[in-house]
């Protein structure tokens, strides 16, 4: 019996064409993808991590690889942000979302 709902033990025993319709079905999950640009880097940065399924197994990725792009770059930098274009909300703003909202936390903002 599984020790958690998330662990499934017989995974990789199932057959290869059911896993990789599994993992392409993962990256149909939206994601709100936050990115700004940053002038003192001269790059677009985002505290949206990569997609999960990127980082679950070789197998994983290499289906993610074929549905995620990298976007984002700039005449100076290479794209370096994952995004499913289709299906992310991308959202991009001037501000830094991390620290404004430690600004407002602490009564900075008005």
């Amino acid at each position: 019996m599984p020790s958690s709902p998330s662990d499934f033990a017989l995974f990789p025993e199932l057959p290869v064409e059911v896993c990789l319709k599994i993992w392409r079905q993962a990256c149909l999950t939206p994601r709100v993808v936050v990115v700004r640009y940053n002038p003192d880097e001269g790059r677009f940065v985002s505290n949206s991590g990569p997609p999960a399924v990127l980082r679950v197994s070789r197998e994983s990725r290499h289906e993610a690889l074929g549905i995620y792009r990298l976007d984002f770059g700039t005449p100076s930098t290479a794209p370096h942000i994952y995004v499913h274009s289709h299906i992310d909300i991308i959202y991009v703003t001037r501000r830094d979302t991390k620290l404004e909202a430690g600004r407002e936390e602490e009564g900075l903002m008005h």
